[in-house]
């Protein structure tokens, strides 16, 4: 069970939950279907098969089967808009960013160890797309869901001190991007414990200054993926400053 990746990821949860003497009841629900399964047709349907459909169709509308009235209608407003990541377009951007870094300044980044960053140079120096160079790098011992976590540090370009003090200190704010009557109460009763950003302009003078220094990565990574939407008049930055936590009603 611990090698699928969603089974790995609940077992950390609840280890750390119980590092934390948490009070919280775990309710397993195993996985109907394989992790990353980007076919249609089967009872269950992955979120990646559901996001290649609709990036391949630009409708929502084989997914019908398995979504919610709501959430079907969410999709189609954000189809219509284009305001979803353009994975392509982001592709493009990571293997531009990966031309003009040096072996030495990968080196410098969390991750790149054990001589990685001269392949990585190398095969970013040699392919012609993102996937491409990814495939070249993998091998069982660098795992694809690395390499991309490696591939998005090379945009935001943290510090090792950073990422370093990040780990050993915990997160120093929470970020609250939307809630219903339940969540409101629910934080009222968690004042307090960590400062909550609803509104960055005025929040961010509250944090620590690990905090701050967390909350840059954090507006950083928004404008680069802003920047990946699919179409252009969804590409401005700094939207964090513009958009409050959403309110969502409770239908009983």
């Amino acid at each position: 069970l611990l090698q699928q990746p969603n089974a790995l990821l609940a077992f950390e949860y609840a280890r750390a939950m119980l590092k934390q003497e948490q009070p919280l009841a775990f309710l397993p629900l195993p996985r109907q279907g394989r992790h990353g399964n980007t076919g249609l047709g089967a009872a269950f349907a992955s979120a990646s098969a559901l996001r290649q459909a609709m990036r391949c169709s630009g409708t929502a509308a084989a997914c019908r089967p398995y979504l919610t009235a709501a959430s079907l209608a969410g999709a189609e407003d954000q189809l219509a808009q284009g305001a979803f990541t353009d994975y392509g377009r982001y592709g493009d951007f990571v293997a531009s960013q990966n031309r003009l870094l040096t072996p030495d300044q990968l080196r410098s980044l969390p991750a790149f160890t054990e001589g990685l960053e001269n392949r990585w140079h190398r095969a970013f120096m040699e392919s012609g797309s993102y996937d491409q160079a990814l495939r070249s790098i993998k091998t069982r011992r660098y795992a694809y869901s690395r390499l991309c976590r490696m591939g998005a540090y090379t945009l935001l370009q943290p510090s090792r001190d950073l990422m370093d003090q990040s780990y050993e200190a915990g997160p120093q704010y929470a970020r609250l991007l939307a809630l219903n009557g339940y969540g409101a109460a629910f934080l009222k009763g968690a004042k307090g414990q960590l400062p909550i950003v609803t509104k960055v302009r005025s929040d961010a003078f509250g944090l620590s200054p690990l905090g701050r220094e967390q909350l840059k990565l954090d507006l950083k990574a928004s404008n680069i993926q802003s920047f990946c939407f699919s179409k252009e008049d969804q590409r401005k930055g700094h939207q964090d400053y513009y958009h409050s936590p959403l309110f969502l009603s409770i239908k009983k």
